[in-house]
């Protein structure tokens, strides 16, 4: 797939341990603008998870939050009940902390 990744952990601690925390965030928001484009044409090829954790590390927590629900729906139509506690938790870390958010937390925790 298009996109790119450096093959080892230590690579990218080496690369990221350069930029200014600024820089950084930058870089985040940008790769999060993108990948939520991408996402509004193919959800499958760019993760809400992968928006909202690039949301995050930028330093976007009120929009972090809100994607992190959005992974969070994902999640659970697929089944993936722990993975959507996870997010759902990120979200109400991020600020997230509505009805909707427990309820879907609950709903969640008892499945």
């Amino acid at each position: 797939p298009p996109g790119y990744d450096v093959p080892h952990d230590l690579v990218r601690e080496a690369a990221l341990g350069g930029l200014s925390l600024a820089r950084r965030r930058l870089l985040h928001a940008r790769v999060a603008d993108i990948f939520a484009r991408s996402h509004s044409v193919d959800p499958l090829g760019a993760p809400a998870g992968a928006v909202a954790q690039h949301l995050a590390s930028a330093g976007r927590d009120p929009d972090a939050a809100d994607w992190f629900v959005r992974a969070a729906t994902d999640a659970a139509r697929l089944g993936a009940h722990e993975e959507a506690i996870a997010q759902l938790r990120s979200a109400v870390a991020l600020g997230r902390r509505d009805s909707e958010v427990h309820a879907a937390l609950g709903a969640a925790l008892v499945r």
